[in-house]
Formats: C-alpha cells, sequence, structure tokens
C-alpha cells in the first residue's frame, strides 16, 4: 500500500526531473545555437579550427604561442574563399592592442572581391582611441559616440559586432554594448558562399589598395556567426571565452 508521505512527494518528485531534462535540452539548445560556423584560435597554425579553411600569413604576420602577431605594417592573415553565405552575421575578436594611439587599423575585415563589400572591426578609424566600423566607402561607418577604451596595455579586450536582418549594426566591448547601435543608409550586405573571405589584422587587401592601415598587436581568437547573436548571447560567450583562457595567454 502506498504511504501517504509518498503520494504526497511523488509530485515534486516528478516536477524536479522534468526541469532537469528541460534544463539540459535547453542547455544543449543554447549550446549549438551559440557555435560560430568559423573560428581561429592560432593554436597550431593559420587555418580555421576545422582546417577546411586556410590562411595565409603576409608580410612580417606570425603565430606564437597561440596569438597571431601583428607589427601593424602591412602585416595580415588572408583566408581562402568561405565555404558558406552569410547576410546578417556577428564577427568577434580577441585581442590585444600594442598602440593605443594607431589610426585606421582594421582587426577584422569581412571582404568580398577587391574589397567591396567590406565590413571591418576597426580600431581609431572615426575617431582616435576607440572601436568603431570600417566599410567600403564608409557606406556603414559612423561615430558610436563611444568612450575611449582604456583597457590597460597587454589585457585581451573582446570586441564584437552584429550585422542584423534590418540592417541594424551593433558594437560590443567585454560583453556590454559599446557605443551607439545604429541604422546605416547602407543595408547589410550578401556574402555569397567561395565569394569572399576574411582578413584578419587588416581592412582591406594591400594587394588592392595599400592606404588601408593594419594593425598592431595581437589576436587571440576570431569567430565568425551566421546571425545577429542577441545582447545576453553576447554577454554569455564573453564570460565563456574569458573563464576557458590560458592565464599565459592574458597576463
Amino acid at each position: 500500500m502506498t504511504s501517504p508521505k509518498y503520494k504526497k512527494t511523488c509530485p515534486y518528485v516528478v516536477f524536479v526531473a522534468l526541469f532537469t531534462v528541460l534544463s539540459h535540452a535547453d542547455a544543449q539548445i543554447t549550446s549549438r545555437d551559440l557555435s560560430p560556423v568559423a573560428v581561429w584560435t592560432f593554436e597550431k597554425d593559420a587555418h580555421d579550427s576545422t582546417g577546411n579553411i586556410k590562411g595565409e600569413l603576409v608580410g612580417r604576420a606570425k603565430i606564437q604561442n597561440g596569438r597571431l602577431i601583428l607589427d601593424g605594417k602591412n602585416s595580415y592573415l588572408r583566408t581562402t574563399p568561405l565555404p558558406f553565405s552569410m547576410h546578417e552575421k556577428t564577427v568577434s575578436v580577441r585581442c590585444v592592442n600594442k598602440n593605443k594611439d594607431q589610426r585606421y587599423a582594421g582587426v577584422v575585415a569581412v571582404t568580398g572581391p577587391r574589397g567591396v563589400p567590406n565590413d571591418t572591426v576597426c580600431y581609431g578609424s572615426v575617431e582616435p582611441k576607440r572601436w568603431g566600423p570600417g566599410s567600403e566607402w564608409a557606406f556603414r561607418s559612423v561615430n558610436l559616440q563611444a568612450e575611449e577604451d582604456k583597457t590597460p596595455e597587454n589585457q585581451i579586450v573582446e570586441v564584437d559586432v552584429t550585422y542584423s536582418q534590418d540592417g541594424e549594426i551593433t558594437f560590443y566591448r567585454n560583453g556590454k554594448p559599446y557605443g551607439k547601435k545604429y541604422n546605416p543608409d547602407s543595408p547589410t550586405q550578401d556574402y555569397r558562399s567561395n565569394r569572399y573571405m576574411l582578413l584578419i589584422g587588416s581592412g582591406i587587401d594591400h594587394r588592392i589598395q595599400k592606404a588601408a592601415g593594419s594593425f598592431n598587436g595581437e589576436i587571440d581568437e576570431v569567430s565568425i556567426y551566421d546571425r545577429a547573436l542577441k545582447p545576453d548571447e553576447i554577454e554569455r560567450i564573453y564570460r565563456m571565452k574569458k573563464s576557458s583562457t590560458k592565464p599565459q595567454q592574458n597576463p
């Protein structure tokens, strides 16, 4: 015969079990949704983590201790064409800025044939000592009215940029919104499979236009997502990456 005590607690036990199952399923979905379509960690070479997207070091760019080392003098990494299409997207970069006074430095660029279209994460572009957007002929570039980046020297800073379906562009620094989000007159660009590439450490391929700036610093990781991540997702990813960073890589 079932005891009254068992009858009373049984629904609670079922609720806890169901909650645990649903939470686990939700965690799996969240983990899958937050996976980038391409990521460079520079642990071994210039290729992406799968090895399917090749990278070529240009100039004096080199890989050392899990980072891409750039001297700001026409040195960068150029990939082979990316094998997936993107409209809305998120570009995420973890880096160390070695020169707070540098201007017009392209850190990561998603770029089409001959530099058009081009969406770039820049430092010191519109305003000195600040992160901001770069694009072909500045069509999608504005003053974010953001604060000066006072990240201590040799400390990693994470910059994320989302490009939404409706054209809105939003910058984040270390998981938090950075400056104003905006919707430029020029719409979010389409990047078709095998018709565009990444430049890491430069805003535009120097074979085409030497006036574009190179980044003086170290790149710890670059991740590309094929959708515009939400603010809470940006913060979650930042915390995950920060907690997994090796001590020797973030002095």
